[in-house]
C-alpha cells in the first residue's frame, strides 16, 4: 500500500527572499558599499547584483535582521535612515521600528 503524504504548509523562509528584501539586507549590512543606490528607481528597488546570487537561502538571515531591527533600538534606528520609506511600510519594518522604541 502506497503511503501519500500530505505537505499542509510552506515555510517560506526556507526559500529565499525578494530582490527588495535582498536589497533591504544589503542596506543593513557592514558590508554595504552603496550598491543599493538604485532603490529610489522610477519602477521601485531592482534588487542589488551583490545579494542576487545567493537571496535563494537568504531567509535565514531575513528572519535574524528584522528580530534584531524589532529588539534593539540603535538598529531600528539604522533601519529607518537607509531603508527607503516605501519597503519599510511594504515589508513591515516601520512596525518593528516602533516597537523596538
Amino acid at each position: 500500500m502506497a503511503h501519500h503524504f500530505v505537505q499542509t504548509s510552506l515555510d517560506f523562509g526556507t526559500y529565499g527572499i525578494a530582490r527588495e528584501q535582498a536589497c533591504i539586507l544589503c542596506h543593513l549590512s557592514s558590508e554595504c558599499a552603496g550598491c543599493c543606490q538604485r532603490c529610489e528607481h522610477p519602477d521601485g528597488c531592482q534588487g542589488q547584483s551583490c545579494s542576487l546570487p545567493t537571496r535563494h537561502i537568504e531567509g535565514n538571515r531575513w528572519d535574524t535582521w528584522m528580530h534584531l531591527v524589532g529588539y534593539y533600538p540603535h538598529i531600528a534606528a539604522c533601519a529607518s535612515r537607509v531603508i527607503p520609506a516605501s519597503l519599510l511600510k511594504k515589508y513591515g519594518i516601520n512596525k518593528l521600528i516602533r516597537k523596538a522604541k
